[in-house]
């Protein structure tokens, strides 16, 4: 398994490769195989959000307001790479020498392995490792005064900071990329000269304050010729869906959201969206439908902070048709992932829901504490908790990777991989800084060299194995006769 995490400590990526079961809080458990820190750049200018672009391409986008065009080549590792790579959690029996104040480059090493040549060889040909290069950087792409507005006149506010909320590309493009930030600017870039240039196309403004920006990309056949539509929404600023058009010149929102209804006490509700997924248009309209035929047709659900899921048809109005009540206290939610047992169930690029069904898939999401919780969608009922009791602090990242694994990392510096169909943890590895965002390049294992005590032990039993005469068939029916008979005599003697 490997790993690219973003660490904000550092203002880092690490590359992290291991396989199934490993441990770090556990001394007597498989521990990582690489770990090597790169593109630091201090506590101030961490990394928020990853785009991958293709196998050798991703973007990072900075607290700073900068966007990274990084370029990644897998390779076997070199002598100067050795440092990084775990050898005794490779070769068991490898010999070595304690580590001085002065050697510590490694942070996963209490000692230094002793390598001869031929094991200098084995562990450098075992597995890839990622090398960065920074082909491109676009810079002011945040404006933290655009959200001076929103906090200025209240003495109890904290003050708001700027960032991306949004990185990806746009639906059915291979270059063309859009960065959202929280306080409402939408830039649209283009990777240039044979994806190794950034250049800023346009950049839109909508309503502050966004916790989330999601582009509709559920139509595979489509060309986009009419647009793009994007969803948007935060801290009092409903869920409004606005239509950018194909030359990224001008936007026009085309619908609004309606708060629920009063609680109980009829009061009003407070807007909060945190997180939106778009899921399949209908293909027959209903004739109850509340939409004019130029409004648009698209169904949605949302998850608020105040813990409301809440599910969206155009069709039928602004309002929501249903809202559940996820957690019972009101306490808040902040992230929305969804997967399905179901093997017909998929995501869309963007991380869209490519049915049209409501209740067939199960949702996750992550309170301010340290719960992830599982809910279905059918009713909002409370399925599970994943790392109740491993999680000490609040998860700021949560990912589904091939609807099989969680991914996790958070306030309590440790990146965690769950099993979806178990629930149990299979990768636990401390990080030595808070984490931010998290992509898991490839999740097969990688075969390791057996020790002279395993390889003696294949040797033992492959020779007993060889040494055992196979019976033949007349000997094996004589074997089951003269067992009938003994059994036989033994009930003879009982019943005696």
């Amino acid at each position: 398994m490997k790993f690219l995490v973003s660490c904000v400590d550092n203002g880092s990526i690490k590359e992290v490769i291991c396989n199934r079961g490993c441990d770090t809080s556990i001394v007597t458990a498989p521990q990582p195989l690489f770990k090597k820190t790169s593109l630091s750049e201090g506590l101030n200018n961490h990394i928020e959000k990853f785009c991958i672009v293709n196998k050798n391409l991703i973007l990072a986008a900075r607290s700073t307001g900068v966007i990274e065009l990084l370029k990644i080549t897998q390779d076997l590792p070199t002598e100067e790479d050795l440092k990084f790579i775990n050898s005794s959690a490779i070769i068991k029996d490898i010999p070595t020498k304690p580590i001085t104040q002065t050697e510590k480059n490694n942070e996963q090493m209490n000692s230094i392995p002793i390598l001869d040549d031929s094991t200098k060889e084995n562990l450098l040909s075992l597995f890839d490792i990622s090398s960065f290069e920074v082909l491109d950087i676009v810079s002011g792409l945040i404006d933290h005064k655009l959200l001076e507005p929103l906090y200025a006149k209240s003495k109890k506010r904290t003050k708001l900071l700027d960032g991306f909320v949004n990185l990806s590309l746009l639906p059915n493009c291979s270059n063309m990329l859009v960065a959202v930030t929280k306080s409402g600017m939408i830039h649209f870039l283009e990777i240039e000269d044979n994806l190794e240039k950034l250049k800023i196309v346009n950049s839109l403004n909508v309503k502050a304050p966004l916790e989330f920006a999601q582009f509709y990309d559920n139509d595979i056949n489509n060309d986009y010729k009419d647009g793009y539509i994007m969803a948007y929404g935060g801290e009092e600023n409903l869920v409004k869906l606005i239509k950018i058009n194909k030359d990224l010149g001008e936007l026009h929102q085309i619908w609004e959201a309606k708060n629920i209804k009063n609680d109980r006490l009829d009061l009003r509700v407070p807007v909060w969206p945190m997180a939106l997924k778009f899921l399949n248009k209908s293909e027959t309209i209903d004739s109850k439908a509340k939409t004019s035929n130029n409004g648009p047709n698209l169904k949605f659900i949302s998850i608020t902070r105040y813990s409301h899921l809440l599910k969206y048809d155009t069709n039928h109005g602004r309002k929501p048709f249903e809202c559940l009540d996820l957690l019972p206290d009101r306490e808040p939610l902040t992230q929305l992932e969804t997967c399905s047992d179901s093997e017909d169930f998929k995501l869309t690029t963007l991380g869209n829901i490519n049915s049209d069904d409501f209740n067939n898939f199960t949702i996750f999401s992550t309170d301010l504490k340290r719960n992830i919780y599982k809910f279905s969608s059918l009713n909002g009922r409370l399925l599970g908790k994943f790392g109740k009791k491993d999680i000490t602090g609040y998860s700021t990242n949560i990912s589904i990777n091939n609807n099989k694994y969680l991914l996790q990392g958070g306030m309590d510096r440790y990146l965690r991989v769950y099993d979806i169909s178990t629930g149990k943890v299979i990768v636990k590895i401390y990080m030595n800084s808070k984490i931010n965002s998290i992509i898991m390049l490839d999740d097969s294992e990688i075969e390791l060299p057996l020790s002279k005590e395993e390889e003696e032990k294949l040797k033992k039993t492959k020779t007993k194995n060889s040494t055992k005469r196979k019976l033949s068939p007349e000997e094996d029916e004589e074997d089951v006769e003269d067992l009938w008979k003994t059994l036989d005599l033994a009930n003879k003697k009982k019943k005696a």
